[in-house]
């Protein structure tokens, strides 16, 4: 008999850890609009993305085509 409650104590805490699971991963877009609109009303902005790496070679290429005064850099 003992055993039989130690499996439904066992089957009752998974389903409530599912259920918390599966709650937060349904309230994760609710959260992220309540918390945008807090920092909105406080005004916070965000703060700006840092570029990736392609970006930066992108912005490197573009200064050194600049300093070449225009000229297309050949591959």
């Amino acid at each position: 008999m003992n055993r039989h409650f130690r499996d439904a104590r066992y089957h009752a805490r998974r389903t409530a850890e599912e259920l918390a699971a599966g709650l937060e991963m349904e309230l994760e877009p609710v959260r992220e609009r309540v918390g945008a609109r807090i920092d909105e009303y406080r005004g916070v902005e965000e703060p700006e993305p840092e570029p990736t790496r392609t970006e930066r070679v992108r912005r490197v290429g573009s200064n050194a085509r600049d300093r070449l005064g225009g000229m297309p850099i050949s591959r």
